[in-house]
């Protein structure tokens, strides 16, 4: 982890939960060294842009969602796969947070 220079710019380069990143910072090497850290600190609280969300949704609101998007993206028989699906799944995790569903729960 830390800060390299490539041609006239500075980078970061560190890993989180396993996976390197690496970001383009600027020409400042005193910004990409502020902004190094701040990125360890976002690490080390869990909250590194996104990774760690405390957005609380229901598993019907997340449903909902996804078959909207499933409508516009994907064919008719798709849609009415996911659909099906979809029904069984909210019957089962009615009423749960999409965080508190875990694998080892069975529908």
């Amino acid at each position: 982890m830390g800060i390299y220079k490539k041609g006239q710019n500075w980078y970061i380069d560190y890993y989180v939960k396993g996976r390197r990143k690496r970001k383009k910072v600027g020409p400042s090497k005193k910004l990409a060294e502020q902004v190094l850290k701040d990125v360890h600190v976002k690490i080390a609280k869990e909250e590194y842009l996104g990774v760690y969300s405390e957005r609380k949704i229901s598993f019907e609101e997340f449903a909902s969602e996804y078959l909207e998007f499933a409508k516009a993206n994907k064919a008719d028989s798709s849609y009415k796969r996911d659909s099906l699906s979809i029904s069984i799944s909210t019957e089962a995790f009615e009423g749960r947070y999409f965080f508190e569903i875990t694998p080892q729960q069975r529908l």
